[in-house]
């Protein structure tokens, strides 16, 4: 697996779907259930918009990660958002190097503290990583983290 950030910025998961993220025929069920992320990044570029969550959020200082050109064009190239469970691999692998990557020494590789996952966790949350502290968890789908990508060769 390769990663690469997306870019420098900040993104929204997806600002206007706070509080839109409910499946009302089942309140148990989320809408973006987990799975790849290479499935789940399509599947959120292809529902971004819908008006069942909420308007693209494209002004101000930040914007959705979903509605970037960047990433439309990175996901042609074969890249995606990595999942909650992708992440997960990618925890351990980076804990069990040599040279482990630790809540202190992330920024020595590149690392940011925050990227988002393509994965929901709840109805207003979806996962992220939070490197500074070592684990993940949900987070407001109206807040801005960094975006990183994953291949696979």
């Amino acid at each position: 697996m390769a990663l690469k950030d997306l870019d420098e910025d900040s993104h929204y998961w997806y600002y206007n779907a706070y509080g839109n993220l409910d499946n009302p025929e089942a309140k148990t069920v989320v809408d973006f259930q987990e799975s790849n992320g290479e499935v789940k990044t399509g599947e959120m570029l292809q529902k971004y918009g819908d008006p069942t969550y909420g308007e693209p959020k494209t002004d101000g200082d930040y914007t959705d990660l979903w509605g970037l050109a960047t990433l439309k064009e990175k996901v042609a190239q074969g890249w995606f958002v990595p999942s909650r469970a992708e992440w997960s691999a990618f925890g351990d692998m980076l804990y069990n190097l040599p040279e482990k990557v630790t809540t202190s020494n992330y920024p020595n590789y590149g690392l940011k503290v925050w990227y988002w996952s393509s994965s929901q966790y709840n109805y207003n949350y979806a996962w992220h990583v939070n490197f500074n502290k070592g684990y993940m968890s949900g987070n407001p789908v109206k807040n801005a983290l960094n975006v990183l990508l994953s291949a696979t060769f």
